[in-house]
């Protein structure tokens, strides 16, 4: 019995059954061979193409924005906008005592850039200087010149806004709001700009401000399209040429765009 045991000590230990064997490893490799879907890698050519088409979507929008983002810019620096006389002034190499424009010193929230520009009109390009005297400097050079006519407002003298027109029957009605609460002023310039909006009420549509100048309302009342209903009940509307963007509206397209290219970066 012992030799039996012995002579089967001898052979080593026995193979094991195919069943129990690791998998086979591919020529040349350190682990068991992997098997793809192939449906599995169309997925996942489909995903690298349609990642790259998105990377390129993306550059071409963010080089789109920074050239639209150039152009304003540029626009904006040259004043382009601006009639003979303002940007005349505004492209002095020495301002002396011009510290820039209406539009300059105010800021509108977005959605109101129409409603203001209506109300203001030209006024946005009156040229804000220190006194009397920088103003009538401004017009002498002007007229040396011929290089057109402006407007110029004293930041030191100028007078305070009168007193607002009070309606009949009490209060304003629901829905009309003061126009100055959709407007941020630069500091020092409250006056100039409460004078030039302190009166104006925003509503929703024509038809809600007639009914307010209806009611007794002595206030310009304007919508956020830029139609307008004066205290005498003209009425102002309309649209202009495609190509006419006012200031408000160039500055918050820029301001628009300068946020999109950063968002891209």
């Amino acid at each position: 019995g012992r030799d039996v045991a012995a002579n089967l000590g001898d052979e080593g230990p026995s193979e094991p059954a195919p069943e129990q064997r690791p998998p086979a490893l591919p020529e040349g490799g350190t682990g068991p061979a992997v098997r793809i879907d192939p449906s599995e890698l169309e997925g996942l050519v489909r995903d690298k193409t349609s990642a790259a088409e998105g990377l390129k979507k993306a550059k071409d929008e963010h080089a789109r924005a920074n050239a639209k983002l150039a152009t304003l810019e540029e626009m904006e620096k040259n004043h382009e906008s601006l009639k003979d006389g303002a940007r005349s002034i505004m492209l002095m190499e020495s301002k002396g005592g011009v510290l820039g424009l209406v539009a300059d010193v105010i800021e509108t929230n977005a959605g109101y850039e129409k409603a203001v520009e209506a109300v203001l009109g030209d006024r946005l390009q009156t040229v804000v200087v220190e006194s009397h005297k920088d103003g009538v400097e401004a017009i002498e050079y002007l007229k040396a010149n011929s290089a057109g006519r402006g407007s110029f407002v004293p930041v030191r003298e100028a007078r305070s806004a009168p007193p607002v027109p009070v309606q009949a029957g009490g209060g304003a009605m629901s829905g009309a709001r003061e126009l100055l609460g959709e407007v941020t002023v630069k500091e020092g310039y409250q006056n100039i700009v409460n004078y030039l909006l302190g009166e104006v009420l925003i509503v929703d549509d024509l038809t809600s401000g007639l009914e307010l100048w209806r009611a007794g309302s002595y206030r310009t009342l304007v919508t956020r399209e830029g139609e307008i209903i004066d205290p005498q009940g003209t009425i102002t509307g309309g649209a202009a040429n495609g190509a006419q963007v006012g200031i408000l509206q160039r500055r918050g397209e820029i301001k628009a765009t300068r946020e999109l290219a950063s968002r891209l970066d």
